[in-house]
């Protein structure tokens, strides 16, 4: 039986050889049909009604999953953007071929915009129609959630809510195979975030980061993100076990975590509208200004240039950077320092943020993996107040190899906060010190697998993304809208007001 089974697979493949776009496998559980892809809003729509749970009478039933220390099952909503970053590693989100309009199938039978394979024949309509598609997908998801005893097992509380605690689910997605392991020998050990600053190539990473990579840096099409940034963090990879084969285990979920509601809660004088909503300060807008010596990089930093100084003792710095721009909106704001990768390695860049009351201080750590912004902390702004940073070369850190990195700061508005001290100097917000410092607050807030589909150690599934003649999006940065760069975020959620 297995001889026929080897046999019988070795055909299929030999059926479906080549790059599922313009010419998709034929030799599948449905043909291709032809069809246009979704316009933008529209897939936005779609991918929120799915995640929300909203779905129509003729979709594919997606599994509720299980909530919480009883593992309960509930059918809580998904992460807004996980899904869209899921399809955006599978298929840069196509259900159709962009030359030919024939559905998009892989060699392995994998179906449009979430590459469903094993079981798809319980799906019909998932080669003619996305929204059937990316909810047979998610059924998928939400299954792969379910099956924690064998693939991975949870992290924290098992909070369907938390992003980060659907690493596992999105990792057995693909495949819990030692392939998608982050321990694996064949990933380099030091590679910054997927699809982001200095962004490695696919094969350098494991499935799960590239999804998370698209998640920090979002899909482009036609010159528009698919979906606004999400910061999401990434697992400890000494938690996770550097082994083949299934396991499950009980992880702590990496700090800080973030949720992803469609609706976001605002308060009673309402959030600003998208464009006010983040503030951008980069070394190359046109009112940053330097002391001293330093080096410029073309690659490696927040839209790719940053610069970097030689060290020096603490309380005596002898380079002194300074970022100035305005505040968008009144609240309380995150603050974010983008990591640039090497030379940048310095354990304890000291920052000063003025704002509202007395500067805040911060410390970041920059001998960690970069290409991406970490946080530091929360301060209060009030709309159309001056916005100032200032970044020294003076530290704590004694080794003289070390460099500090002079980059970019990212403020994320979070809710309300008491302006008081706009008014009159007094204690600076949420001062904090080390990598991080300071929980970021939240962003927002079955069935078995199908037969064959992530069980034990399968095949590694080839997502399509990249390298497939399908439309694979190029790594880029978050969008930068001039200098003193608002970062434009996109309508992808609801706001209840």
């Amino acid at each position: 039986m297995s001889m026929l089974v080897v046999t019988l697979a070795v055909q299929i493949a030999a059926q479906c050889s080549g790059a599922a776009c313009p010419d998709p496998c034929t030799a599948c559980a449905f043909p291709p049909v032809s069809g246009a892809n979704q316009a933008l809003p529209e897939l936005r729509a779609m991918f929120t009604a799915i995640a929300e749970r909203d779905l129509a009478a003729d979709l594919p039933t997606v599994s509720d999953v299980e909530v919480g220390a009883a593992r309960a099952r509930e059918p809580a909503p998904f992460p807004c953007r996980l899904m869209p970053a899921i399809g955006a590693t599978e298929s840069s989100i196509l259900q159709f071929c962009e030359a030919s309009g024939l559905t998009v199938i892989s060699f392995d039978c994998g179906f449009g915009i979430m590459q469903v394979t094993s079981g798809a024949a319980s799906y019909p309509g998932l080669e003619a129609r996305a929204d059937i598609n990316v909810a047979a997908g998610a059924n998928i998801l939400a299954a792969k959630w379910n099956g924690n005893e064998s693939y991975g097992g949870q992290f924290g509380d098992s909070d369907p809510a938390v992003v980060e605690g659907w690493y596992f689910a999105v990792w057995a997605y693909n495949g819990f195979v030692y392939g998608n392991n982050p321990n694996n020998p064949s990933f380099p050990a030091s590679r910054p975030p997927y699809h982001g600053a200095g962004g490695l190539s696919r094969g350098s990473y494991p499935y799960q980061e590239l999804v998370w990579g698209y998640l920090r840096n979002p899909l482009d099409k036609d010159g528009e993100l698919v979906v606004e940034p999400l910061e999401v963090s990434y697992p400890d990879p000494s938690t996770i076990p550097d082994q083949s084969g299934l396991f499950s285990v009980d992880v702590p979920l990496p700090e800080p975590t973030h949720t992803d509601p469609c609706q976001e809660a605002c308060p009673p004088s309402g959030c600003p509208p998208d464009e006010l909503r983040t503030l951008i300060l980069d070394d190359l807008d046109a009112t940053f200004t330097l002391e001293g010596t330093t080096e410029e990089h073309a690659t490696g930093g927040y839209a790719d240039h940053f610069r970097s100084a030689a060290i020096a003792p603490a309380g005596a710095p002898t380079v002194r950077a300074q970022f100035s721009g305005t505040a968008p909106w009144s609240g309380a704001f995150d603050v974010a320092a983008f990591v640039p990768l090497d030379p940048a390695t310095c354990t304890d860049v000291r920052i000063s943020v003025d704002a509202c009351g007395a500067p805040a201080t911060f410390s970041a750590d920059q001998n960690v993996p970069g290409g991406m912004f970490a946080p530091l902390g929360q301060v209060v702004l009030r709309q159309g107040d001056a916005v100032t940073v200032e970044v020294t070369n003076d530290t704590s850190d004694s080794d003289t190899s070390h460099r500090v990195g002079i980059d970019a700061f990212r403020f994320s508005w979070r809710g309300e906060a008491d302006l008081t001290s706009c008014d009159e100097p007094g204690e600076g917000e949420g001062e904090g010190e080390g990598e991080g410092e300071g929980e970021e607050p939240a962003e927002g807030e079955g069935e078995e697998p199908a037969e064959g589909e992530g069980e034990g150690e399968e095949p590694l599934r080839v997502p399509l993304g990249g390298g497939c003649g399908c439309g694979a999006g190029a790594a880029g940065d978050a969008v930068v809208l001039g200098s003193l760069a608002l970062l434009l975020a996109l309508p992808t959620r609801r706001r209840a007001r």
